[in-house]
């Protein structure tokens, strides 16, 4: 098309470009359609940091020795802090690496603690630092966290688990926030 004579000049419901001479002209309605998809960046150079809250509703803790496998519903609320990677260049997938530190209410009884805590079914406050890898398709999450929790005192000298590995896993939880983009 000759410039003189492209039909697109002028029309605002046209995007019109000049590209060595040759004129492209396709309607506005193409570029917002569906058929038509915003590509992201992805990789190292695209990460963003994030804050949160974390909660871990229930913590599995492998056995070795004479220390047995415990499946426990101990609740661990915390903060998380991290950074998350965009990993599709067309959808919001999101892979994210966070550090985990919390609180959380152990039960002990006389077999975890070797018999020194002689009543059955006690909680303890614990403090839990951790880390998670959570991957994100479209909102829905799938976090999985390893951490440990730490009892102060004789009671945590006593307590088989004290400072020993745990890990968890969520399906569906809204573990991170972001802002849509």
């Amino acid at each position: 098309i000759n410039a003189s004579t492209d039909p697109c000049k002028g029309d605002s419901t046209r995007v019109n470009s000049d590209d060595n001479g040759k004129y492209f002209c396709v309607p506005a309605a193409v570029l917002e359609s569906a058929s038509i998809r915003k590509r992201y960046h992805i990789g190292k150079k695209t990460g963003k940091a994030n804050f949160g809250t974390l909660v871990v509703p229930l913590k599995m803790r492998a056995g070795e020795g004479t220390i047995p496998f415990d499946f426990t519903t101990d609740f661990t609320l915390g903060t998380s802090f991290g950074y998350s990677w965009r990993v599709s260049h067309f959808n919001r997938h999101y892979l994210s690496l966070v550090g985990v530190f919390g609180i959380t209410s152990v039960g002990v009884d006389s077999t975890s603690t070797r018999g020194f805590v002689t009543n059955d079914n006690t909680k303890y406050s614990a403090i839990t630092p951790g880390i998670g890898l959570i991957f994100e398709v479209e909102g829905f999450q799938v976090g999985a966290v390893l951490g440990s929790d730490i009892i102060g005192g004789n009671v945590g000298t006593n307590w088989v688990y004290n400072g020993k590995l745990w890990y968890s896993f969520g399906i569906g939880y809204q573990f991170l926030r972001r802002e849509t983009k």
